[in-house]
């Protein structure tokens, strides 16, 4: 594949190749390892943004389950597809191996948990298990309803 195709077609992995070939090049007249640095840097930061979205809709959906606070349910569903459409544009393919979406639905339900507890309301077991897959919640067909639907059945929260 080549390099402007990999830029294109997966930025995340483009960033990583390309701070590995700066490391290779040590041409001194570049400050390479700085260089490499920021250039891998990029890369993390689009690593964060999807793993950020993908945790704030699942927040947004177990808000949405349990009608959270004095926001309305409608309310909480839009930030859920918003961020899911976020998640979406962020992720490429290469970061498949690096998110967690074990560690994103632990972040749910620590900060959903927060929000029962501050409404003295029943909780969340913390080994809850989480009802979507990262294809789930990445695909361009997510359909939020049906998302929260899934995530209340499981639930029990009818």
């Amino acid at each position: 594949m080549t390099r402007q195709r990999l830029y294109d077609t997966d930025f995340y992995a483009w960033t990583r190749d390309q701070a590995a070939r700066l490391r290779e090049v040590g041409d001194s007249r570049l400050d390479v390892e700085n260089l490499a640095e920021e250039v891998a840097g990029l890369g993390r930061t689009e690593l964060r943004a999807a793993d950020s979205h993908l945790t704030q809709t699942l927040i947004s959906l177990l808000k949405a389950a349990y009608r959270l606070g004095d926001q309305p349910q409608a309310d909480w569903l839009n930030a859920a597809d918003l961020h899911q459409d976020q998640a979406r544009q962020a992720y490429w393919p290469s970061m498949r191996g690096k998110l967690d979406l074990s560690d994103a639905w632990r972040t749910a339900i620590r900060q959903t948990n927060r929000d029962l507890a501050a409404q003295d309301a029943q909780r969340l077991a913390a080994d809850t298990l989480c009802p979507f897959s990262l294809d789930d919640l990445l695909s361009k067909d997510f359909d939020v309803d049906a998302a929260f639907k899934n995530l209340k059945c499981r639930l029990n929260t009818y």
